[in-house]
């Protein structure tokens, strides 16, 4: 079950057909939003994997459509409420719990199975876990 949105190239049409700019360039990866426009900075050099790019555009894409952001001065628990929603908008994107609940059920059960077969990286599919039990999704 191929997910229509797990790929680098989609997310970037996603971006395009939303609005928001994804500017592959710079020394870091992160989301702003100024004046009712969201931007995302992306340094690719950054991700070993096209999947791992994938991942961290899909995070930054979250911030801009779950308005979350956050200033070097936000108190320490908005800070993570913004990267929560974040991570959740991606999770939900590129591994929905469904297509998870699926493996899972056809007999996957180690991180690295279901890691090989969404294309997502442990880490990742290891944070969506932790997410969708904690909304009760999965």
């Amino acid at each position: 079950m191929k997910n229509e949105m797990d790929t680098y190239e989609k997310l970037t049409e996603y971006a395009a057909r939303a609005g928001i700019m994804v500017l592959e360039e710079g020394k870091l990866t992160a989301s702003i939003r100024m004046d009712g426009v969201c931007a995302v900075f992306i340094d690719s050099r950054e991700y070993s994997s096209a999947s791992k790019l994938a991942e961290a555009l899909a995070h930054e894409l979250g911030h801009c459509e779950s308005c979350a952001f956050y200033s070097v001065d936000s108190a320490r628990l908005n800070v993570r409420k913004c990267e929560l929603l974040a991570d959740l908008w991606s999770a939900l994107t590129l591994l929905p719990p469904g297509r998870l609940r699926a493996l899972i059920d056809a007999g996957a059960r180690e991180l690295h199975e279901l890691s090989e077969a969404t294309g997502r990286s442990e880490e990742f599919v290891r944070r969506a876990i932790e997410l969708y039990r904690a909304k009760g999704l999965l």
